[in-house]
């Protein structure tokens, strides 16, 4: 069975995408490695400790209302405006309920583990939250064209702008909130770059 030009195509960008999300993960491990190492010098262990705890309850919470809007926008053969309009509202939606069910359960979990400082994480958290919801679908376009490069881009530049905050904070603060600002600093700006890179 000979090969036609569009299947040679489609093996390319495959082998391409393939290759751009190794190395995002190979870069996420070695970014993170190097924050940690330099940021274990600054804070205490249990600043990392009470930060995990409030980032995975935000997490399971924003995992359960997971509805998958842009795998169904990736599938469409041909998405009308309409198509990306309604997933941008289910998408925005939903992170409006997500960080209201995070917020209305801040103080309840700071009751729970005995951890006043952990409400005002959550807090936190749940604008984080609200943040993702309103990121441009149409990024979603990235993957559909397996321009995997940009969604590398769209990633990456975020999160490097958010361990340089991130340190800094940690250095004059001395404080869980450096964290606190790293999460939400790479959440806002890579709201803002999906907007800037479509």
């Amino acid at each position: 069975m000979t090969e036609t030009p569009a299947s040679a195509s489609l093996l390319l960008k495959t082998a391409r995408g393939t290759g751009w999300v190794i190395g995002w993960r190979m870069v996420t491990r070695l970014l993170g490695v190097v924050s940690t190492l330099t940021l274990v010098r600054l804070l205490l262990p249990a600043d990392f400790g009470l930060v995990a705890l409030a980032a995975s309850f935000a997490q399971s919470i924003e995992t359960f209302s997971v509805l998958g809007v842009e795998d169904a926008v990736v599938r469409e053969k041909a998405p009308t405006r309409d198509i990306y309009d309604t997933g941008f509202t289910v998408n925005a939606l939903r992170s409006v309920a997500t960080a209201a069910i995070i917020l209305a359960l801040a103080a309840p979990a700071g009751s729970f583990f005995a951890e006043p400082r952990l409400t005002n994480i959550l807090i936190a958290m749940a604008v984080g939250t609200l943040l993702d919801g309103f990121a441009n679908i149409g990024i979603v376009d990235f993957r559909r064209d397996f321009a995997f490069g940009k969604e590398f881009q769209l990633w990456i530049l975020p999160r490097l702008a958010a361990i340089v905050l991130t340190l800094a904070a940690a250095f004059m603060w001395r404080s869980y909130w450096a964290l606190v600002v790293g999460i939400l600093t790479s959440r806002l700006l890579r709201v803002i770059f999906s907007y800037l890179m479509h």
